[in-house]
This record gives structure tokens, C-alpha cells and sequence, in this order.
């Protein structure tokens, strides 16, 4: 998992809860596209994670993408 710096990102960032609620998807899910590299949350402390919207929206918009080539 790439940890990122907050003050390299524009943008919003959502907790865990909000990101999961945005993309429709669990936590577990979200933590498992951080370990593919599919997505680059930001942490901001042992047990605080933050998702930029930017990469969020990106990673629904492929996902979406890849369900309508099925």
C-alpha cells in the first residue's frame, strides 16, 4: 500500500465509513483495492485512513466500465 502525503492531493477526503457509502462497497473491499494499488489512501495516523473522491470516483468509473464489457 503507497502511503501518500495529504498535502500532495487535491480535493476531498472521506473516512472509511464515507468511502464505502460513495463507492457502495465494504470496507474490506476498499482495503483490498489499497493493496492491489487500484487505490492510494492517504493515512493520517495508525488508525486513520483517508480516501481522495478523485481516486474513489476513478475507481467506480473502471469498475463500471469493466462490468459493461462483460
Amino acid at each position: 500500500m503507497q502511503i501518500l502525503n495529504a498535502y500532495e492531493l487535491p480535493g476531498q477526503l472521506l473516512t472509511t465509513r464515507h468511502a464505502c457509502r460513495h463507492a457502495d462497497c465494504s470496507k474490506a473491499t476498499l482495503f483490498r483495492a489499497a493493496r492491489r494499488g487500484d487505490l492510494h489512501p492517504v493515512r493520517l495516523g495508525r488508525h486513520m485512513t483517508r480516501w481522495p473522491l478523485v481516486d474513489l470516483n476513478e475507481w467506480v468509473a473502471r469498475a463500471a466500465v469493466r462490468a459493461e464489457g462483460v
